[in-house]
């Protein structure tokens, strides 16, 4: 049992051996740092901004105080904060980069000596030792690259609302254009916007960039959509002791999430997330395996 529950672990956990930090700041098929950056402070800003007027517009129709009831909202939180951590990890990558080869650079007493150094060897304390003409010590060496390539918490963080965030806005844009779109609504262009500019930068995204994909992460799709369906709930008994009259709380988010219909609706909801999860995250796992095909008959013809 023991054996088993690592095994459930490690598969489902962000303990990949097939997974470095190097896979969250670089394009997958080209290796340029400025770029990377570049393209995710594109990205960060394009979608914060769009979530910006989004919030003013509903300041503007006094609907604030309701933001955060609706799905796509969630949504939309948790693809800004996607967007703003992978953006800050290639940062701060960047710049320890830049210092990196500027140390490696540095005019001193022995300029060769000192381009010799890799830095892995100045992180665990054996440049000296090459310096004098020694051989370094190859596990402190190795030692100090496992750490400089291992993911950290804040890369499985930004892996984790990755995964989310695509399930989520396929699921948003899905059920939005499918069952919930107003032809008629004025403001059609700001909700093509709400509903579907993050699912377009995902899909860049999962096409351009090296970010890893678990299959077994569906789980926390699930989870997250489970989570969503009790908040609804604990809003309707909510509404139902202290707003009768539904002044800040709506009657209902969804027409399909009616808890004044009884729980038939919410708890069969929940029972068809399960699939439609797996399948949302069956596609980003196969769009994940086919860029790393291509990518790997370009680089080997």
């Amino acid at each position: 049992m023991t054996g088993i529950r690592k095994r459930i672990a490690t598969d489902i956990g962000f303990n990949r051996k097939d997974v470095s930090a190097v896979d969250f700041v670089q394009f997958q098929f080209c290796s340029c740092p400025a770029g990377f950056l570049a393209y995710r402070l594109a990205a960060l800003s394009l979608y914060v901004g769009w979530l910006v007027a989004d919030l003013l517009r509903c300041a503007k129709l006094s609907r604030i105080s309701s933001f955060l009831f609706y799905l796509s909202n969630w949504v939309a939180i948790t693809i800004s904060a996607y967007l703003f951590c992978s953006f800050a990890i290639v940062l701060v990558w960047f710049i320890r980069s830049k210092r990196r080869d500027a140390d490696n650079v540095d005019d001193t007493e022995d300029t060769y000596s000192e381009a010799c150094v890799t830095p892995e060897e100045k992180v665990s304390g054996t440049a000296e030792t090459h310096r004098n003409g020694l051989l370094p010590n190859a596990n402190n060496i190795l030692e100090s690259k496992r750490n400089y390539l291992t993911v950290k918490w804040f890369h499985k963080l930004c892996w984790l609302t990755y995964e989310l965030s695509f399930v989520g806005s396929c699921a948003v844009t899905a059920g939005y254009w499918g069952f919930s779109a107003d032809e008629s609504e004025a403001q059609i262009q700001f909700q093509f916007f709400k509903h579907g500019l993050g699912l377009i930068l995902l899909l860049l995204d999962t096409g351009l960039c090296r970010y890893p994909c678990n299959i077994m992460h569906c789980i926390f799709g699930c989870l997250y959509g489970i989570s969503y369906v009790i908040f609804t709930y604990i809003l309707y008994v909510i509404a139902e002791s202290h707003d009768p009259n539904h002044v800040v709380i709506p009657e209902r988010m969804y027409w399909f999430l009616d808890w004044n219909q009884g729980a038939g609706a919410p708890v069969t909801l929940c029972f068809i997330m399960i699939p439609g999860t797996l399948l949302f995250q069956l596609v980003l796992y196969s769009s994940s395996r086919i860029r790393i095909y291509v990518h790997f008959r370009c680089a080997n013809p």
